[in-house]
């Protein structure tokens, strides 16, 4: 995978609001995604980012979660996005 242009913040020196995001990830996703970790010199936009995420294609979308991420991953390889 490319290496991002912008400055992250890595995981082993994630702290307080990053970290716990960080954690969170790797709960739900067994990973950090690239996409939190470009937003991560802005922990709250990154947070902010998640929940706007989860609310339109996560858990409460009538799609339902696992559709949802099948869509945004069929779309995102159409456009060639990594993300």
């Amino acid at each position: 995978m490319a290496v991002a242009w912008v400055r992250t913040v890595e995981e082993s020196e994630a702290t307080g609001e990053l970290a716990a995001l960080y954690e969170e990830a790797r709960q739900r996703l067994g990973r950090v995604p690239p996409m939190i970790k470009a937003l991560s010199l802005r922990p709250k936009v990154a947070a902010a980012k998640e929940n706007l995420r989860q609310s339109l294609i996560g858990d409460a979308s009538s799609l339902g979660a696992r559709r949802a991420d099948m869509i945004s991953v069929a779309v995102s390889g159409l456009n060639r996005c990594r993300f």
